[in-house]
């Protein structure tokens, strides 16, 4: 197949389209049209300031790049790094009308406006796929006020492209529920289909063991993550049986410094920062627990964090405070113990619970066990590839 990826985010920005688009590219003809890299820092580099490397080859792609505004701090930059892309993407798309690729993916993180550059090639009669990873316009519910006209004027862009779709791949039942519901999206055209982890992680071995109790979060240090639980938690709990890292970067480092510090908890948290991939087992190795946070919401509810899988993969028990979708794959698996979002008391107990108990791998293992039978890149990649062929044939047929 000749497929046209579109996503925002791209290599060098960190993120599941690489390996997608590097699996896709070992069968099929890739091109990625992309944004300017910028995520997290929110500064484009000068390597691609002022027009510099709009064409590149990564991972066996052809990967173009669009203009985009870097997305800087603050509600207003963030929106203009929004509309930049979907204006600049969908200017850049036009030009690329002598090419008649059999499908294209949109790989949808936020925002959904990414997912605009399409609809030109739409108007072609060439056929849209969509993986939703992020539910629009539930996603802006923690930036605006109620369903005023702003949420409205969104709902309706959304609905508009997730309609324009002739197939959508979402990450549990939750999301399906909601295109139906939110946007009368037919269930028919929309395949369940869960993020993966580095199969990698799998052959993991061995547990540093320091004589402390390190918790270890991996990932983006955000508002929707809600990660000031876990330090509440820890804070009224013995000072010499416990380690926190927090792994990653993102806009709520700096408070949730100042929190610890304000909780006493200055030689017990650790921020290290965004650190390589290639660093990620030596982080397991280190972890007794990994874990996994949520603010409460419907949102929330309906999402898996794909961080999830990756602790999963790597034999790790989890420490949870979480609700609905990604609280029932806990449970079900028995990878870990999980408490409802936002209870400290229940985080606490379960956090004292798991300090020195033995069942602690037991629960790893159980996890990795799910993971191989529902999560690897194998089984994601093969159904993958039969969606969008099945797509590209709406394409031939029409």
């Amino acid at each position: 197949m000749d497929i046209l990826v579109i996503c925002q985010y791209f290599s060098p920005e960190e993120f599941q389209i690489n390996e997608i688009c590097q699996e896709l590219a070992k069968r099929h003809r890739v091109t990625v049209l992309t944004g300017l890299p910028n995520y997290p820092s929110g500064r484009v580099p000068k390597a691609y300031r002022h027009g510099k490397n709009r064409r590149e080859e990564t991972f066996g792609c052809e990967v173009l790049r669009c203009f985009e505004i870097g997305r800087g701090h603050g509600a207003l930059r963030l929106a203009l790094n929004y509309i930049s892309f979907a204006l600049s993407g969908t200017q850049t798309a036009r030009k690329l009308k002598h090419r008649h690729f059999d499908v294209v993916f949109v790989y949808q993180l936020s925002p959904v406006t990414m997912a605009r550059p399409a609809l030109p090639f739409k108007k072609q009669g060439i056929p849209l796929c969509m993986y939703c990873c992020d539910l629009w316009p539930e996603s802006i519910k923690t930036m605006v006020k109620g369903e005023g006209a702003v949420f409205q004027a969104v709902k309706q862009i959304s609905r508009r492209l997730y309609r324009a779709c002739d197939s959508l791949i979402v990450q549990n039942g939750a999301f399906l529920s909601y295109l139906r519901d939110t946007h009368g999206i037919d269930e028919k055209r929309v395949t369940v289909l869960p993020h993966f982890a580095d199969d990698a992680l799998l052959s993991r071995t061995g547990h540093e063991d320091n004589g402390v109790f390190d918790l270890v979060f991996l990932g983006n240090l955000g508002k929707a993550q809600g990660l000031e639980i876990l330090l509440e938690a820890a804070a009224d709990l013995p000072r010499e049986g416990f380690m926190v890292h927090f792994v990653g970067d993102g806009c709520e480092k700096t408070a949730l410094m100042e929190t610890a510090s304000k909780l006493g908890l200055d030689d017990r948290v650790r921020f290290h920062g965004r650190r390589p991939k290639e660093e990620m087992a030596n982080w397991y190795a280190l972890a007794d627990a990994c874990v996994l946070t949520l603010r409460k919401g419907p949102l929330a509810d309906m999402t898996i964090p794909s961080k999830l899988q990756g602790y999963m993969a790597s034999g790790v028990q989890v420490l949870a405070s979480v609700d609905g979708a990604a609280a029932q794959v806990i449970a079900e698996s028995g990878c870990g113990l999980v408490s409802p979002a936002g209870d400290v008391q229940a985080l606490r107990e379960n956090l004292l619970r798991m300090i020195g108990d033995p069942a602690g791998e037991e629960r790893g293992q159980k996890g990795r066990e799910w993971y191989k039978a529902h999560f690897t890149k194998k089984a994601h990649m093969e159904r993958l590839e039969a969606v969008l062929e099945s797509t590209a044939r709406k394409g031939k047929n029409a």
